[in-house]
Parts: C-alpha cells; sequence; structure tokens
C-alpha cells in the first residue's frame, strides 16, 4: 500500500510540471491544419488530459478550470460553456442520484441483495455463492451506480468470505472481490444511468449528430453485452481463481439473520420503491418516453420522495432535502465540464482535425475502427476516471465521420462501452481502489484479473458495435 501511495504521489507531481509543459509545447507548435481557436483548444485539451491521466486536482476540479481556461484563452464563448451545464442530461444524472440515494438511505439496495444471495438454489456451494454475488451487485449496478454498489456489497463479500474461512489473498477471496467490480460495471452498462459516460455519449451524440437514443432503445443493445459480459467475467475467474473450497459454512445463516434483524418492509423502503418504479416507468413506457424526457421523469420521480410521508408520526418525508444535497456534485460538474469540451472541440474543428488524423493512420475500415475506438477508451480508463475517458474520446470519435450520423453514433457507442473498462490498477476505477485497499486483493491479481477481463471486455463490445449495435440503432 506505501508503494502505491508513493507512485500515485509521484504520478501527480509528474502531472503538474509535464501538463503545462506539454500545452505550452503544443501551443508554441506550427499547427497550420487548425484555425486559431482550434490551436488554442489543443493546447488547453493537452493540459486537461495530462491533469485527468495523473490527477493532481480532481477530475471534476480539472474539467471545469478547463473549459474556464478554454474561455480564457477566446477557444469558445462563455455561452457554449454556461448552456452545457444545462444539458437535459445533467437533470437525469441529478434526479437518478437522488433515487440512489433514498435507496441508501432507507436499505433498500441492502435488502434486496441479502434476498438475492439467501436464495434457496445457492445453498452454501462456492460457485452458486459466486455466481449470485455477482448477479446482485450487476443488478444493482444498473440502478445505482457502480461506485455506490461496490461501497454497499464490499462488506457483504468481506462477511461471505470470513464465514468461508479464507484468508485475504485466497483464490475465493480474490474471487468475491474481483466479482464485485466486474460485475458491478457489467450492470451499469445495461441502463443510460448505470454509469456517467452512457450518459455523456448519450449527450454528445444527440448535440453532433442529432440522433436521440431513448432509454429503452439504449437497453435494447445495453442489456445483452452486459449480460454477455457478466458471464465471460464469472467464466474468468472460475479460470483464473477456482475456489480453494467446495462450500461456504454458515453463509446463509449469517445473511438470514441479517434480514431478520432488518424486520418487515419500512414506509420508507415502500415510499423509495414507489418512486424508483415510476422512474423505470416513465423511463420505458413508449407513450410517456416520447413525451418526458428521461432527465424530467428522473425529476418527477426523485421530486415524490420530498412528498411521501414516512407515517403521521414521524412528520417527516421519505427524502430530506440535505440528504438530497448530499449526492455525488462532483461528478455532474465533470459532466457538465466534459459536454462542454466536447461541443468545443467540435465548433473550433478540433474533433474533425483529430479524427481525420487518426483515420488517414487506420485506414477507413469500419472493423478496424471500431476496434480502435474500444481499444483507445479501454486504455485511457485504466489511467484516468471512465467518466474523464469518454469526455477525451467520444468526440473524437464523432469527428470521423462529420457527414455521416450512423457511422459516427456507432464509433461514439463503442467508445463509450469501452470507457467502462479498464480493471487493471487500484486507480482505474473506484471500485477497484475499494477492493484493493480492503487487503483481501493483492495487486498482482488485481493486474492478472484485469488484463484479461480487458481483453475479453474489448472483444465483446467491438462485436456489439459491429453487428448488435446497429441493428438496434438503424
Amino acid at each position: 500500500m506505501r508503494n502505491a501511495a508513493g507512485a500515485m504521489s509521484l504520478r501527480r507531481r509528474l502531472g503538474l510540471w509535464l501538463g503545462p509543459l506539454l500545452a505550452l509545447a503544443v501551443l508554441a507548435s506550427p499547427l497550420p491544419s487548425l484555425s486559431p481557436p482550434a490551436h488554442r483548444l489543443a493546447s488547453i485539451m493537452t493540459l486537461v488530459v495530462v491533469l485527468w491521466i495523473s490527477e493532481p486536482l480532481p477530475v471534476y476540479l480539472t474539467g471545469v478550470l478547463g473549459a474556464l481556461a478554454a474561455v480564457l484563452v477566446r477557444a469558445a464563448g462563455p455561452q457554449m460553456l454556461l448552456s452545457s451545464f444545462l444539458d437535459p442530461i445533467i437533470f437525469l444524472f441529478i434526479g437518478s442520484f437522488m433515487l440512489a440515494k433514498a435507496m441508501q438511505i432507507h436499505g433498500v439496495d441492502r435488502r434486496i441483495a441479502y434476498a438475492i444471495l439467501v436464495h434457496p438454489w445457492v445453498e452454501g456451494s462456492t460457485y452458486r455463492v459466486l455466481a449470485a454475488f455477482g448477479l446482485t451487485a450487476w443488478l444493482l449496478a444498473m440502478w445505482t451506480g457502480i461506485t455506490a454498489c461496490a461501497a454497499m456489497l464490499l462488506p457483504v463479500a468481506l462477511a461471505i468470505a470470513a464465514a468461508a474461512g479464507t484468508l485475504p489473498g485466497s483464490r475465493y477471496s480474490t474471487s468475491l472481490l474481483l466479482m464485485l467490480t466486474y460485475a458491478a460495471s457489467a450492470g451499469a452498462m445495461a441502463t443510460p444511468v448505470g454509469t456517467p459516460p452512457n450518459l455523456i455519449g448519450i449527450g454528445l451524440i444527440h448535440q453532433e449528430t442529432g440522433v436521440r437514443i431513448g432509454f429503452l432503445q439504449w437497453m435494447s443493445f445495453g442489456l445483452p453485452v452486459a449480460a454477455a459480459l457478466l458471464a465471460a467475467r464469472y467464466a474468468l475467474l472460475v479460470w483464473l481463481f477456482p475456489p480453494d473450497i467446495p462450500q461456504v459454512p454458515g453463509q446463509l445463516g449469517r445473511l438470514r439473520r441479517l434480514i431478520q434483524e432488518m424486520g418487515p418492509w419500512t414506509r420508507g423502503q415502500r415510499n423509495t420503491l414507489i418512486a424508483f418504479g415510476t422512474a423505470i416507468t416513465l423511463w420505458v413506457l413508449p407513450g410517456v418516453a416520447g413525451t418526458l424526457s428521461p432527465g424530467v421523469a428522473a425529476l418527477l420521480a426523485a421530486g415524490l420522495l420530498f412528498f411521501l410521508p414516512m407515517g403521521e408520526k414521524r412528520r417527516r418525508f421519505t427524502l430530506h432535502w440535505k440528504e438530497a444535497v448530499s449526492i455525488d456534485w462532483g461528478t455532474v460538474l465533470l459532466f457538465g465540464s466534459g459536454i462542454a469540451l466536447g461541443r468545443m472541440m467540435f465548433e473550433t474543428g478540433l474533433a474533425g482535425a483529430v479524427g481525420s488524423a487518426l483515420l488517414s493512420s487506420v485506414g477507413d475500415q469500419p472493423g478496424l475502427l471500431l476496434g480502435a475506438a474500444v481499444l483507445i477508451a479501454a486504455l485511457l480508463s485504466e489511467l484516468a476516471s471512465n467518466t474523464a475517458a469518454a469526455s477525451m474520446i467520444i468526440p473524437v470519435m464523432l469527428g470521423f465521420y462529420p457527414g455521416n450520423p450512423a457511422a459516427g453514433t456507432g464509433l461514439a457507442l463503442a467508445a463509450t462501452l469501452g470507457a467502462s473498462l479498464g480493471f487493471m490498477f487500484p486507480v482505474s476505477t473506484p471500485a477497484n481502489a475499494m477492493i484493493h485497499g480492503s487487503g483481501a486483493v493483492r495487486m498482482k491479481d488485481l493486474v492478472k484479473g484485469g488484463f484479461w477481463v480487458d481483453i475479453t471486455g474489448v472483444g465483446v463490445i467491438w462485436a456489439a458495435a459491429r453487428w448488435l449495435i446497429p441493428l438496434t440503432t438503424g
């Protein structure tokens, strides 16, 4: 852990020095193919990318400062920056985060997780416990997000490992912890609200191509991809870290006791399910989905939480304002700044120039371009947050075919899904950092598992982008 912290500190110091130096070098270099605003924006983007990767500052702060710097050097106007923070997808973020916060506060997520894990089919078998645990994380992350899901289920995974009598670093302990991050990230790809890159991709695609991807349309390809990734990752874990014990003694009894301690469903839990069910209905019901945007639907459902009472005696409602404002505003700011920087790249012509340069080097081969989009996004997500990786790569992919919205959409969706890969290092995702910080997963096992999961993930997403996504998006 000390070595990892030292490496992180060195990376941050290098980023603070290297970012400005590279930005100045880009600004001083003659780039005749770029307009003056695009040239200045290229310098700013160089600085932002280096700081996103090295993380000397929080990634959301880097994004906001980068967008402000672009306005200061007249690469774009202030209206473009400010309007990006009023994008409808921003409000989908906020509403979804409030629904997830209510689920956490009232324990709905824990109750659902425990109910799945004590199902009679599991019966203490290490293989079935691993599968049930993965399915639980997969389902929850679709709606609560990867980080919230990992934070909730990490104690459960550690408790199962302890009940099995396995030591930290053992094969079964390792497979359980890795299954948490692998399954959660797969499940988050299934819905637009599962992870920020999904919404970033949807927002940028609509802005730059006019193609609108609805909730059900996303799930028509996102759900099969998520299911294929879950199955592949389960098979990989069984192959790489086969359980060193046949049964998990006492695990079911411990979880049943936890359910008994929770008691019957509370008023707050029922109210949260009502609001959550309302959101899903408004998102997927064809007639309603055509009338209300997903952002408005999310806010309406979240608004119910402020009006559904907990009971006459308690004189409070399901969600208090102080609880609502404790959502992850950093991600909201990062999304807004990412949308702003992406729009600036298009308006100045920078995205088109970078896309043309990559196109000339790769060649106009659809299969190869799709593979490059997924692979580049995955590599970026190893070094930066998946949200930052999506903000970097999606505008470039949309710039490949400025006159062909369908082709640009396919590349952008491949990059969007690819940005949710990246599992080799603790810094790759917050979930990775959590499981590595628990001490139950060794660094070499994290790298080994992450390598194979990345490779298979690139293959699955490439196949989906090649054949499935064109069928579902037209």
